[in-house]
């Protein structure tokens, strides 16, 4: 077996614990982020396109906390 699909094997190994055991899915998204290149990156590039709470109108905020 080639080391890329052992590490494929071993991925979906994780997959297949989290989803039984959700109370370790921070620390098993967190290996994978440390695992995957380009990942974090592209987390980081969705924050960015989310407003900031300084971008969102008064009223806006309004409507969700009622």
């Amino acid at each position: 077996m080639s080391r890329m699909t052992r590490q494929g094997f071993g991925f979906t190994r994780r997959v297949n614990d989290v989803t039984q055991n959700t109370s370790g899915l921070r620390r098993h998204v967190t290996d994978v982020a440390h695992q995957v290149p380009g990942f974090r990156r592209g987390v980081a590039n969705v924050a960015k396109v989310l407003p900031d709470s300084d971008d969102v109108s008064p009223m806006s905020r309004k409507a969700r906390s009622g």
